[in-house]
């Protein structure tokens, strides 16, 4: 039986949300946010210290993909923080 490599299996964490795109509960948004800003920079690192034409395309990706999420997250903990504050706000009217 062929294993599946750790990485495929990190990458499968990162990207199988639920169909309503919400955010892994184990971790908060902050948490959430600062692994995503450590794996950006991990791969700009990559990327400026490679030199082999191959590996330069690697490290494309890598940064590629890690800009993908961090871009994917802040959009959704921002519109989830927005939703929150328009409930919050709705709720204050509705007492006043």
């Amino acid at each position: 039986m062929l294993k599946r490599a750790p990485i495929c299996r990190q990458i499968a964490k990162l990207f199988l949300y639920d169909e309503f795109q919400q955010l892994p509960t184990h971790k908060t948004d902050e948490e959430l946010l600062l692994e995503a800003q450590a794996e950006l920079e991990g791969a700009e690192n990559l990327f400026m210290r490679m030199t082999e034409p191959e590996m330069v395309d690697y490290a494309i990706f890598q940064l590629y993909a890690a800009e993908k999420r961090y871009n994917y997250l802040f959009k959704l903990i921002k519109g989830k923080h927005l939703n929150q504050k328009e409930s919050t706000n709705r709720e204050v009217r509705g007492i006043q």
